[in-house]
């Protein structure tokens, strides 16, 4: 009887342990990583995903505002050559974040060839646990290839600057 009330405590203790498992809110240092994300499920959706990392390199959350800027590339012509004249923003969003919007989810890194070639699936692709906050794209704006800049204001005022994807 004594053995099954300690494996019946150790059960509780477990379930207890790994249910209430929060995701990381220490102080955001910096923005590690942003990807572009397309999904399918329900008509095509666009996002871009903002991966957060605390001073230890570890993905966390944080309360805050993300804005978002997507800029388009302007080309001149000269002499029959196109040079690059300068950038222009096309779109601008802001957004306010809370810690328990960020999401916590493996995905698939997909490479510009299985966006294009649907079927293709090389051995290379690669899932990863990301935890992420995502910013919807109109689906106008979401081929784009221009720069997209974010930044990411704490609730302290603390600022983080991705340059671009």
């Amino acid at each position: 009887m004594r053995t099954w009330a300690i494996i019946m405590a150790m059960l509780v203790e477990f379930l207890l342990l790994s249910g209430c498992r929060k995701l990381n809110d220490m102080p955001p240092a910096s923005i590690t990583k942003v990807v572009q994300s397309t999904q399918f499920a329900n008509g095509i959706t666009y996002s871009i995903l903002v991966v957060l990392v605390d001073d230890f390199g570890q993905m966390t959350t944080s309360d805050g505002k993300i804005t978002l800027t997507i800029f388009e590339t302007v080309w001149k012509e000269e002499d029959g050559a196109k040079h690059v004249a300068g950038e222009e923003k096309i779109y601008t969003t802001r957004v306010d974040v809370r810690k328990g919007d960020f999401v916590k989810d493996k995905l698939s890194i997909k490479t510009i060839d299985q966006v294009l070639l649907p079927g293709f699936n090389p051995p290379s692709q690669k899932e990863e646990l990301l935890i992420y906050f995502p910013i919807k794209l109109p689906s106008d704006l979401a081929l784009k290839s221009g720069r997209k800049e974010i930044i990411f204001e704490t609730s302290k005022g603390k600022i983080l600057k991705y340059g671009g994807i």
